[in-house]
C-alpha cells in the first residue's frame, strides 16, 4: 500500500509537539520548572516569614509563586516549540520538507523523497501514533515518519494507517515466542 503526501514545518512542529504532550522525559522537566521552581520560592517566602514574624510581603510573594504557574507552563511549551523551530532552520531540511511517498508492506516501510529512499523492516517500527491530523510512524525514540492527513495527494490515509497498524501487529506476533 503507498501514500504521496508534502511535509511542511508545521506537520515537523507538530510531531514536537505531540513530543511535549507524550513524553515522560519533557513531562519530568516541565514538572521541575513549572511546579518545582514555584515551590522552592514558596519555601524560601514562608521560611522568611516565620524567620521575620512579618507576612504582609510574604504572603504576596506567595501568591505571585501560585501565579507563576500558568506563565511557566506556557513559557515552557513556547520555549519547546521556539527551539525546534530554531534547530530546523539552522540545518537543511531537504528530506525533511516536502513531498513524500511512503510504502509498506509485509516486509517494512519504505520512504522516498528528493534526497532518497530508505527501508525499515518492522522490527525498527516502534509504534504507530494518531492525531486528528498526522500519524506518526516512530522509528525511533525521537524520529518518526510524519503524515499530514490533509495533504495526501495519492492514496488513502486511513486505510493506509491501518494496514500499517496491521504489518506492524503482524510482525510483532511473528516475533513473540
Amino acid at each position: 500500500m503507498r501514500l504521496r503526501y508534502t511535509v511542511s514545518m508545521e506537520d515537523l512542529l507538530a510531531l514536537n509537539h505531540f513530543f511535549y504532550l507524550h513524553s515522560s522525559t519533557i513531562r519530568r522537566s516541565r514538572a521541575l520548572l513549572v511546579i518545582g521552581l514555584p515551590c522552592v520560592l514558596m519555601a524560601f517566602e514562608v521560611y522568611q516569614g516565620i524567620r521575620s514574624g512579618s507576612w504582609g510581603p510574604h504572603v504576596v510573594m506567595l501568591v505571585l509563586c501560585v501565579l507563576l504557574i500558568p506563565f511557566l507552563n506556557g513559557y515552557f511549551a513556547r520555549g519547546m516549540k521556539r527551539t525546534a523551530l530554531r534547530i530546523y532552520r539552522e540545518r537543511p531540511t531537504r528530506g525533511l520538507i516536502g513531498e513524500h511517498e511512503l510504502a509498506v508492506d509485509e516486509q517494512g516501510v519504505r520512504e522516498r523523497t528528493e534526497t532518497g529512499e530508505q527501508m525499515t523492516l518492522w522490527a525498527g517500527v516502534d509504534r504507530i501514533e494518531t492525531t486528528p491530523a498526522h500519524a506518526f510512524i516512530f522509528v525511533g525514540p525521537a524520529m518518526a515518519h510524519v503524515v499530514p492527513r490533509a495533504t495526501v495527494v495519492e492514496g488513502e490515509f486511513d486505510a493506509f494507517i491501518a494496514a500499517a497498524k496491521a504489518h506492524l501487529q503482524a510482525a510483532v506476533r511473528r516475533t513473540q515466542p
